[in-house]
């Protein structure tokens, strides 16, 4: 008898029952297994015990049904980050940003935990020659967003937020160490070279950066944004390539 293909259902039965229906018990898994091929797929499997008759099967019987769910799986996950990604930048989309903001914000009060945020904002974004700036512009964005996510955690979450500015959730971060990242970043852009900065052509972009902290400035995520948008809007001049916060 041939093996069952990948992706085919699996069957087991017992002496004395030839039908699958009216499992007395089952229980349903997904686990990992290797084919003989060593390649790991993912299965659902299903197992059940019949009720049969004794002089049939002395030790009872059972059932089980093992099916390949590996690419519904992948597809499933696909179809989520599609959801939440931007494939753009591999930002998360301003609404999950919003959304998990604040459940992180419910979470440390819940926990007395800190958290904290950061606003980015590129100096000079749309400053230069008006028909190169779309072109231009997009280059930027693109480098800008891959500068924030080597400099930071795989734990922060980062989004775009407005045509300029960027933002970016620590969670379990105080005031102080938020501040000493923002610094940190604001350094690595600084010395960065971009092929279509806004400051041609020394080729290198500037960024101005705003912290917010829970629960030292706002007890809920929009009074965070709304302060840090505050300080960025007021660190425009002479406050460039600065990093801004509200002190203690």
């Amino acid at each position: 008898m041939p093996p069952p293909r990948r992706g085919a259902i699996c069957e087991s039965t017992c002496p004395g029952q030839s039908t699958l229906a009216h499992p007395a018990s089952a229980l349903q898994a997904s686990l990992q297994i290797r084919t003989k091929q060593g390649e790991a797929i993912l299965v659902s499997t299903h197992y059940g015990s019949l009720p049969v008759h004794p002089a049939a099967a002395p030790s009872g019987c059972a059932i089980g049904v093992m099916r390949e769910i590996t690419q519904t799986k992948e597809m499933k996950e696909a179809g989520v980050m599609e959801a939440i990604l931007d494939e753009r930048t591999g930002l998360y989309h301003f609404r999950f940003f919003e959304h998990q903001l604040r459940r992180e914000i419910k979470r440390a009060e819940r926990h007395r935990r800190p958290l904290s945020l950061m606003m980015i904002a590129i100096d000079d974004f749309l400053k230069g020659d008006p028909l190169d700036r779309p072109s231009r512009a997009d280059e930027v964005i693109h480098r800008t967003a891959a500068l924030i996510l080597n400099h930071t955690r795989e734990t922060d979450l980062i989004t775009r937020y407005g045509s300029e500015a960027f933002l970016v959730l620590l969670l379990e971060t105080e005031k102080q160490t938020a501040v000493s990242m923002a610094e940190r970043l604001r350094v690595a852009a600084q010395d960065s070279i971009f092929p279509h900065a806004p400051e041609e052509p020394e080729n290198h972009l500037t960024v101005r950066i705003a912290v917010a902290s829970y629960p030292w400035d706002a007890d809920e995520g929009e009074g965070l944004i709304r302060l840090a948008d505050q300080l960025l809007t007021q660190g425009k001049h002479p406050g460039k390539n600065r990093v801004h916060w509200k002190r203690l």
